[in-house]
This record gives C-alpha cells, structure tokens and sequence, in this order.
C-alpha cells in the first residue's frame, strides 16, 4: 500500500475496542467513543484512520511514543519535507542545531532556510526470531543518513545528529505495524506479540536490546519509489510449523530509506495464509460482524508471543 504526499484520508471500519488492551470503553467515567488510532502518524502525513480503536490509557502511551520520535528525530525534517501536520500546531520560525563550539556542545537556534536538516534513521538486521539470533543480542546494523538541504548554508563547520531513542523508534514501528495488521487482518486471525511492547514505559535512553527479536529490518537495498511518501504492506513466514505475520514499513519511501520490518503476530493454529487473507477479505466486505474473542490467552503459551517484561538487559 503506497501513501502519496497527496493521498485522502482514508477511514477504515470501526475497530470497537482498544487493540492495545481490549477494553470497550474510552475511560470508566468518559461518555464518549474510543479514540481514533493513526497507522501512519499524522505528523508524518499518515491518512489511514482506524475509529474506536484506542482507550484513554493506552492512547496516552502511544501518543508519548509517537511524540517523542516525531517531536525529536523527526522535528526538523517533517517541516522541510513540508509534510501535512496538523493544525492546531503552531508554525515553527527555528529550529535546534547542536554544534561543537571551543570544545563544548552547543545547541543553536536556526531558520528552516539555514537548519542543516538530516534525515537519520536507524539501520536494522532481520528479527531475530526470523534467523535465530538469541534473545537480547542487539540488531542494530548502522544508521542511514540524508541531507535534506544545503549544510553550507548554515555557515557550521560540524553537527550533530538529533537524539536518538533506538527503543522508543522501535516502539513507534512496533506501533505502526500491528494498527496496520489489526486494520487489515481484524484481531480474531493472529495472536498478537507486540501490544505489551508499544504500550510499555520506557526510561529516556533505556536499553532493551530484547526488542530487536522482533522488530527489524530488509537490508536488501530497495530504489527510491517516485511519489511514495509511505509504504507499508503484510507478509508470512514459516517457521517451526507455524505461520509469522509480519508488517513492512517503509517511511520516506520516495528517498530510498530502509525497510523495517514488525513481526506483529502468528496465524492462529491450524490457519493457512490463504485461508486468513480469505476471512480477512470477508470481515472487511462485512464491518459490522463483531470478531471472535481470542485475544491473548495463548500469548504466555508461546515463547515468541510477547517480548519479556522483566529488567531491561545493557547493550
């Protein structure tokens, strides 16, 4: 699924209940719907929308990790890209720089014409549930750079790159992928893995090393594709009998970035990919069909179901 700079929202049908928690209602005391879930941040210019799909609780953790991605890493560059943010928000006039000034860091403050603004994203091996790379070994790969701009005309003769929470951006894909699997799956077809991990609170900077079993990326070196803003799409994979979801996610899909890839779930026993894709289609045809309750109860049966929430193990 290709989203165009110019693409339409698109309002998928309604979910009616959190997909992080499964709870039914917005809040014990709110009267009012479940919250509306962006698969793509609105920020970055996402028009999926999946309508009643997110509790207070649980919207306030994802909204804290879309934040701190889009409000760091991301800050300079979605304004230079010109990417449709939302309008409430104030226009920024500055934007931080950090540069080396007599030996020490300093943060400047310059227009978006003079910010010498980059595109850094983080470079990811496979999950390593896909080549059985042990639990908690690292799979950060390197990091993919872009300058957006001319540097030069910032007059720095060095910067910085923005702050990077490598668990938080995890978070975020972990966040994007299994909305896009809920949204195009429906709940009752896979169990899912990631909910804990997307909605778990991390210290800034923690390391969690556990995270990169399953989520990763292709380092197969794709072209830049014209016009794409976004890509994202689903794929299966064998393995030990049992048939993985996996969702692909390709932000800034028109400067060549990498492909990451969210390891949302498995088919639930006995389910082959043709079969799920064939009740997908049919619970799409047919929104207001509530989904069989199978949630989590299998998750703690499987050792690949969820991530470990124990301590957080160093890098």
């Amino acid at each position: 699924l290709t989203i165009a700079p110019d693409s339409k929202v698109m309002r998928l049908p309604s979910v009616g209940h959190c997909i992080y928690c499964g709870a039914e209602e917005y809040a014990p005391t709110a009267n009012r719907p479940l919250g509306e879930e962006h698969i793509i941040p609105e920020g970055l210019g996402g028009t999926l929308i999946l309508p009643e799909a997110s509790c207070k609780k649980c919207e306030g953790k994802t909204s804290s990790v879309e934040g701190s991605v889009l409000r760091n890493l991301l800050w300079a560059p979605r304004h230079q890209l010109k990417l449709r943010l939302k309008k409430r928000k104030r226009h920024m006039s500055t934007f931080p720089v950090t540069t080396l000034v007599d030996g020490r860091d300093v943060v400047l403050q310059l227009p978006l014409d003079q910010h010498p603004t980059m595109l850094f994203l983080l470079g990811l091996a496979a999950p390593g549930i896909l080549v059985n790379r042990p639990l908690g070994h690292a799979g950060v790969s390197g990091f993919w750079l872009h300058g957006l701009n001319d540097f030069s005309l910032s007059g720095l003769s060095n910067i910085f790159s923005p702050p990077f929470d490598s668990v938080r951006f995890c978070q975020f894909l972990a966040k994007i992928g299994h909305s896009f699997a809920v949204a195009t799956m429906g709940e009752n077809l896979f169990v899912p893995y990631l909910p804990e991990f997307i909605t778990r609170g991390f210290a800034k900077a923690e390391q969690y090393p556990e995270c990169y079993h399953l989520l990763g990326g292709d380092q197969r070196n794709y072209a830049s594709t014209k016009d794409a803003l976004h890509q994202i799409g689903a794929a299966f994979t064998e393995r030990d009998g049992k048939w993985l979801l996996s969702v692909h996610i390709r932000l800034f899909a028109n400067l060549g970035t990498p492909v990451y890839v969210a390891m949302v779930g498995e088919l639930i026993s006995g389910l082959s990919p043709e079969e799920a894709l064939s009740r997908a289609a049919t619970q799409r045809a047919f929104p207001g069909r509530k989904p069989d309750k199978i949630r989590a109860q299998s998750q703690g049966e499987h050792p690949n179901a969820r991530l470990p929430m124990g301590p957080a193990a160093p890098l």
